[in-house]
């Protein structure tokens, strides 16, 4: 299907990082870009630059605006929140109070997985509160701490996703 050198050959770079590139990849004229950004807001102007160069982007992972990239492929967010929603509503008795970790709500996938968990939650369980974490484990463990000392009968029943 691909050529046995597409990916090591500078017709296609795969980055988690991009900022940093952006000035080697129109040295080495690149021709198409394959972007896997963690950061929406940190990624915007890497994508109008890469477009301003005439090179086409397709994103894995998360979405931008059509406009910006020729495709994207990622997972079903909606669809994950759901499930964990739905898993979590099972093994908690009813009248249980729900809180959600989450990397970074401007990412839409973080969005949509919250979404999601909305969507499929059970009239007797409570969701009470979203906690950005931003990726950071000090974060996270600082606001679990906070969770489980101010949120009364709150379950103690992780849904990590990260």
């Amino acid at each position: 299907m691909f050529p046995a050198n597409l990916f090591n050959s500078p017709v296609f770079i795969l980055l988690t990082s991009y900022s940093k590139f952006l000035i080697n990849l129109f040295k080495k004229e690149v021709e198409a870009v394959i972007l896997c950004p963690a950061s929406v807001t940190a990624c915007k102007p890497c994508l109008q630059k890469l477009k301003a160069h005439n090179i086409p982007v397709f994103l894995v992972g998360n979405d931008f605006d059509p406009e910006d990239r020729v495709g994207c492929v990622r997972v079903n967010a909606q669809m994950a929140g759901r499930l964990a929603s739905e898993i979590l509503c099972y093994i908690t008795p009813a009248e249980s109070n729900l809180v959600i970790f989450i990397g970074d709500l401007s990412i839409l996938e973080h969005r949509e997985k919250v979404d999601g968990f909305k969507n499929e939650l059970l009239k007797d369980h409570y969701l009470l509160q979203t906690y950005e974490t931003h990726d950071e484990p000090e974060v996270a463990a600082l606001l679990t701490k906070k969770a489980l000392r101010e949120i009364p009968n709150i379950q103690r029943n992780l849904y990590c996703h990260r």
